[in-house]
């Protein structure tokens, strides 16, 4: 289970972070009017950041982004 977990980590932290953006965008009309719109920017902004910068383990990974690597 360790392994499992040392192997996935990236995978399973990214997943968490898009789920609660998600639920917060979902969510985004009851808290409108009140400060916790502010902390639903923020996880939006968390989870496109961490997806934004994390391409370059895309590029490895999926060969039709072979035009962004570096030659």
């Amino acid at each position: 289970m360790e392994d499992f977990f040392k192997e996935n980590y990236a995978f399973l932290t990214r997943s968490v972070e898009i789920i609660a953006a998600l639920i917060a965008f979902f969510s985004f009309k009851k808290f409108k009017d009140s400060d916790v719109r502010y902390f639903i920017y923020f996880l939006i902004a968390v989870a496109t950041l961490e997806l934004v910068g994390s391409y370059p383990s895309y590029v490895v990974k999926y060969d039709f982004l072979s035009q962004l690597r570096e030659k």
